[in-house]
């Protein structure tokens, strides 16, 4: 009897990387079709928002400071200003990308987004570590919108901690950024990862937090249009970005973004 073995783990692994890329295909073209329609409903709103924002405006003007019309009017118009917002927001869903990717230096980038927001994390007692190995092959991204979306990533990492916070945690909170190469088809890709002490997000919603509209943030302190856009621009780039749960009861927000190539 002759016994014949094939190590089939490299198969196995390209085939799961395809799938993800097919994935990552098919979930641009749904949010291309979502920002088309953002941008048509964005355009019909807006107009006669516009007017509603200016009379409300013209009428304030004609009451006496102070009066409950007035206060009424002042509510109006700070109402609609925040509805012109959203719609700033909704219309960036179906803009066109004008920039081509390029090859970047991701540590650059990751130390710059951190350079913006390490004096804030400072204050508000919350921790940054960063673990970038020296020898990062250069991504296919666009650098400002790279820097970007990792601010969008900071935000929601800073909401994280200061919900535990008001949670009752105590302690100085963390956030911790980490860059390396992964093995894939096509030259791999390196996987930079956020990851922080908050409060974590639920099973059901690892797979929903970087859809169009969706946050955690209760109020008016969210639109639920940051981490979409992260997603439609690391897409955009042939990249994947998705949630995962943190080791430490937090979140890690993963940006998996794939190694530069002259012929792409």
């Amino acid at each position: 009897m002759v016994v014949v073995a094939r190590d089939i783990s490299d198969w196995i692994a390209s085939e799961r990387e395809r799938e993800q890329m097919r994935a990552t295909t098919q979930e641009a073209a749904r949010l291309a079709s979502v920002g088309e329609l953002a941008t048509g409903m964005a355009h019909e709103i807006n107009n006669p928002l516009m007017g509603i924002i200016n009379y409300a405006d013209l009428a304030r003007e004609e009451v006496e400071p102070g009066s409950h019309i007035h206060e009424w009017m002042e509510v109006i118009i700070q109402e609609g200003e925040r509805i012109a917002e959203l719609l700033r927001h909704l219309r960036t869903l179906g803009r066109a990308d004008t920039v081509a990717p390029e090859a970047t230096d991701v540590a650059a980038v990751v130390e710059a987004a951190c350079a913006l927001v390490r004096h804030s994390l400072g204050r508000e007692q919350i921790d940054l570590a960063l673990d970038l190995p020296e020898g990062l092959p250069p991504v296919r991204a666009v650098g400002h919108q790279l820097q970007q979306a990792l601010v969008a990533l900071f935000s929601n990492a800073r909401w994280a901690v200061a919900e535990a916070r008001r949670q009752g945690r105590d302690g100085r909170g963390w956030i911790r950024i980490a860059a390396r190469p992964v093995a894939g088809p096509e030259g791999g890709a390196v996987l930079v990862t956020m990851e922080d002490s908050g409060v974590g997000i639920a099973e059901a919603d690892l797979a929903r937090i970087f859809d169009p509209f969706f946050t955690r943030r209760s109020g008016r302190s969210g639109l639920g249009l940051g981490l979409s856009q992260v997603r439609r621009d690391v897409g955009s780039w042939g990249g994947r970005a998705y949630a995962e749960q943190g080791e430490a009861g937090g979140a890690r927000l993963c940006l998996r973004i794939p190694v530069w190539r002259e012929a792409v």
